[in-house]
């Protein structure tokens, strides 16, 4: 029976937030993600208290996320904000007679800038971080993920400082966007000596990012060493195997540890240890080859974007590794 005193208890945001997390991320009891119910979360977290950093900022990346299509599931709240049921494809803001005619409504937008700007006020590093891709505007296809007319005040300030300031504090992905920021950079200078100390600075970053722990970084770094990358910021990084692979295992390592990347498990098999070329060729039974490519393709989900071109690398490996039998 509840005693008056337990019934007058509020929930304990910490665990609240926790709770949000691994629903998010599929570590809930059903070991699926449910999205809806991490939303539940973050969404009670603020309203219990409005000056929470971390679920401010977490409303604001689901909700770019879940504009962006790259969660798949329904959330009553994003949809009654919609002002179209289909979504436009837009790459600039001079789409409509009325200047810009976006997906969702002001007050979608406007929320996600608000919950941002406190959260990045209260020393949220991700926050920061998100700050700086909505001031960007643009994902790297060019499509519009926040129109200008609603940054307000946002509207004058650079995207890299916001980057800077949340790598500064440690977030790894921050590390990723400078990486793109100088890249892109160094595509865009005429100066080989401005393009030369852009594409180094692109490359410190990455290995950074490497070096904190994100296997997408480790993978690309590796894969640089190796010369495989074929964009301007490999005209600068010298051809080191011993570097390539020692990266390549950072990668597989962190795959292993965060169940997140399929790309490290496939590398490391076709690049090391079944090369013949390599001097890390069959260093390791055949039988841990495969178990590494069935890894690959487990963790490669139904929404990944490069899914089947990956799944059809997987299976010819995998092919001239029976036929070899």
């Amino acid at each position: 029976m509840k005693t008056q005193e337990n019934s007058n208890l509020k929930p304990n945001i910490i665990a609240l937030f926790a709770k949000g997390q691994l629903e998010y991320y599929g570590r809930g009891p059903s070991g699926k993600r449910n999205i809806p119910e991490a939303y539940e979360c973050y969404k009670k977290v603020r309203e219990l208290n409005p000056y929470h950093p971390m679920a401010r900022w977490a409303i604001a990346d689901l909700k770019l996320s879940y504009e962006s299509g790259h969660i798949k599931c329904e959330i009553e709240d994003f949809e009654r904000q919609k002002i179209h049921r289909e979504r436009p494809n837009f790459v600039d803001e001079q789409t409509s007679e009325n200047g810009c005619d976006f997906y969702y409504s002001e007050e979608w937008y406007k929320g996600i800038r608000d919950d941002l700007k406190m959260a990045a006020s209260f020393g949220s590093a991700p926050a920061k971080n998100l700050l700086g891709r909505i001031i960007q505007g643009k994902d790297k296809e060019g499509r519009i993920i926040f129109p200008k007319k609603y940054l307000g005040d946002l509207i004058s300030e650079n995207a890299e400082k916001y980057y800077q300031e949340s790598a500064d504090m440690g977030y790894v992905f921050a590390y990723i966007n400078l990486y793109e920021c100088q890249k892109f950079k160094a595509e865009n200078n005429m100066e080989k000596s401005e393009k030369d100390k852009f594409c180094k600075s692109a490359f410190e970053n990455l290995m950074k990012a490497a070096d904190l722990g994100l296997p997408y970084a480790a993978n690309k770094v590796s894969q640089y060493f190796l010369k495989n990358n074929k964009d301007i910021v490999a005209d600068i990084v010298v051809f080191d195997e011993d570097k390539a692979f020692m990266y390549a295992k950072k990668a597989l390592d962190y795959a292993k540890m965060t169940h997140n990347g399929y790309w490290p498990f496939y590398n490391i098999v076709e690049f090391f240890y079944y090369k013949e070329k390599s001097k890390y060729y069959k260093k390791i039974e055949i039988e841990r080859m495969k178990d590494y490519l069935k890894l690959a393709k487990s963790n490669c989900s139904e929404d990944s974007k490069d899914r089947e071109s990956f799944l059809k690398k997987v299976d010819e490996l995998e092919k001239r590794m029976y036929q070899e039998r």
